[in-house]
C-alpha cells in the first residue's frame, strides 16, 4: 500500500473504478446498438480502445500498489501517468461524438 493509505482505501479505489467502468460498459453497448453510421461507430470503438488502455494500465498499478512495487502516492501517480494519455483520448471522443451527435439532432 502506499504511504497514508490501507487496503480498504486502494479496495474502494478499485471497486469505483469497477463500478465507473461497467456503467460506461453498458452505456457503450446500447450506443452501439443505435448507431448505424460507420464514422460514429469507428469513433465508439476508438473510446473502448482508449477506455480498456487505460484500464488496463489502472490494473497494473494496483497490483504494483498491492505487490509493494508502489509505496507512496506521488509514486502511483507517475505510474498511472503514462495511461492518462487513453483516458484523454476518450474524453475527447466523447466530446466530439456528442458534439456531432447535437448538430445532427438540431437539424431535426
Amino acid at each position: 500500500m502506499t504511504k497514508g493509505s490501507t487496503k480498504a482505501k486502494v479496495d474502494e479505489y478499485v471497486k469505483k473504478w469497477g463500478e465507473a467502468r461497467e456503467h460506461v460498459k453498458k452505456r457503450m453497448e446500447f450506443l452501439l446498438k443505435l448507431e448505424d453510421e460507420p464514422k460514429d461507430k469507428e469513433t465508439l470503438a476508438a473510446i473502448n480502445k482508449a477506455i480498456e488502455g487505460y484500464e488496463s494500465g489502472f490494473g497494473k498499478v494496483i497490483e504494483k500498489i498491492k505487490s509493494g512495487a508502489i509505496t507512496t502516492s506521488p509514486d502511483a501517480n507517475k505510474a498511472i501517468g503514462e495511461y492518462k494519455e487513453s483516458i484523454h483520448q476518450a474524453e475527447k471522443n466523447i466530446t466530439d461524438y456528442a458534439t456531432a451527435n447535437d448538430a445532427t439532432m438540431e437539424k431535426v
